[in-house]
């Protein structure tokens, strides 16, 4: 048992290592190629933090077959990216500057509308494929194909919206943020690092799924359970350090906006997985429970959305936002419940 969780910590230390290492090479090439920060964290640094859980997700459908791992993975991920806003909320608060949400950009809520409208087609192809025989297309699933597609156009989208908006008075001030930190580094030597590091953080990823599959097993758990909690724990890592850092440079939208964005790819890669599982549409073989998961991800971000919105100018006792403190208590809720299914 003790051989497991020694497993499982040194998996987590070597993601976090090469995760933070991956993420600074990324914004690397980002800077050297121009992209604006907030599409920048939205879908390339997104994609970027994501590879720890694609390539877990990966490695659960065709190495240990388990389906649900790879799944719960992702939607658990999406709950630990938004109980890490709360987390950041909580340190932004305690410094003086008020409710993080306050100080991001608008444009974070087509990401985050993005979000829920990519969860609820999740919780719609769980539930349907309970009920009815899931419709598949070479024995890819619908619902993950429209999955893909809706990213697509969602990612496209939200980079017309940024050009459209790069002149108004919030990216102007966020463009002043941006800052030239890598002028000792070429595209090529960062690209050259990005590669190894992207290729470490996968293998490690790929070797935790078995190791989640131990721990399910040692304490009579539950697949899903195991994956939303104690895989999307580890894989989220990537996200919730380039988010702290981002937030230490004053580059709040960056961190949000890999916050959010990357519960965007993490649910869209499902399709991926769907790919790779042949034994007809995944969604068809994942546990209830991570239907439920995916409601409670989409109310949960409606909440950072509100928060986005309305823009609080005070929190509970100056330590968290009322949007950060709604997040907590539904992540709570939502981890108590998953037990108990």
């Amino acid at each position: 048992m003790l051989q497991v969780w020694i497993n499982f910590a040194l998996c987590a230390l070597i993601i976090l290592w090469a995760g933070f290492n991956l993420s600074k090479y990324g914004d690397i090439i980002a800077e050297k190629t121009g992209i604006s920060k907030l599409w920048m964290g939205a879908t390339l640094l997104a994609i970027i933090t994501s590879i720890p859980e694609l390539a877990a997700g990966i490695s659960a459908v065709t190495i240990i077959k388990l389906p649900d791992l790879a799944v719960a993975d992702m939607i658990g991920s999406c709950l630990i990216n938004l109980f890490a806003i709360a987390i950041l909320d909580i340190i932004y608060n305690l410094k003086g500057h008020g409710p993080i949400l306050k100080h991001a950009s608008t444009g974070h809520i087509l990401t985050g509308a993005l979000s829920i409208m990519l969860l609820s087609i999740t919780s719609a192809g769980i539930f349907f494929s309970l009920k009815l025989s899931p419709f598949s297309f070479l024995g890819i699933g619908i619902f993950t194909i429209i999955l893909a597609f809706i990213y697509i156009f969602g990612a496209h989208l939200l980079f017309r919206f940024e050009h459209k908006d790069q002149d108004s008075f919030i990216n102007k001030k966020v463009k002043k943020l941006e800052k030239k930190e890598y002028k000792s580094h070429t595209i090529t030597s960062a690209f050259i690092k990005f590669v190894f590091y992207a290729l470490v953080t996968a293998a490690a990823a790929s070797w935790l799924p078995s190791i989640a599959e131990k721990i399910a097993l040692i304490h009579q758990l539950s697949n899903t359970f195991v994956g939303s909690i104690f895989m999307a724990i580890v894989t989220s890592l990537p996200e919730f350090t380039v988010a702290i850092s981002a937030i230490a440079l004053g580059s709040i939208d960056m961190g949000i906006g890999n916050l959010l964005g990357s519960n965007v790819f993490n649910i869209a890669a499902i399709f991926i997985f769907d790919i790779f599982y042949r034994k007809g549409p995944i969604l068809a073989a994942v546990s209830p429970a991570n239907a439920f998961s995916a409601t409670m991800a989409s109310l949960i971000t409606a909440l950072a959305i509100y928060g986005l919105i309305y823009r609080s100018q005070k929190g509970i006792f100056k330590k968290i936002s009322w949007d950060a403190a709604g997040i907590l208590i539904i992540y709570l809720i939502t981890i108590y419940i998953l037990l108990q299914l």
